[in-house]
């Protein structure tokens, strides 16, 4: 089953503004969970972590789907960045759609 989350571990940087589109943080960890409740979980694993509580990185949940039903088609994904990409990638995930 294709995960509809996406749950990052990311490095904090000491900018005063964020920008996730044009430059996201770097990702140090990314896992896919298939349900709400998987994803949260590890999220709250991950807010958990010594350096997450310290500022140092920050964890994040991605909805993949962008809604409450996983409908695969001529729908692109919100807010896949480059790194997202890269995250992606490396869990193995692959879609029929481009990326762009």
């Amino acid at each position: 089953m294709r995960p509809r989350f996406l749950v990052l571990l990311t490095w904090v940087r000491d900018e005063p503004e964020r920008d996730e589109v044009h430059r996201p943080e770097r990702t140090i960890e990314a896992i896919g969970a298939v349900d709400r409740d998987a994803a949260h979980e590890l999220f709250r694993a991950m807010c958990a972590l010594p350096a997450v509580r310290a500022g140092k990185q920050r964890a994040k949940v991605v909805d993949l789907a962008g809604g409450d039903d996983w409908e695969p088609g001529s729908w692109i994904a919100p807010l896949v960045t480059a790194e997202t990409r890269k995250a992606l990638r490396r869990i193995g995930m692959r879609r029929r759609h481009s990326w762009k």
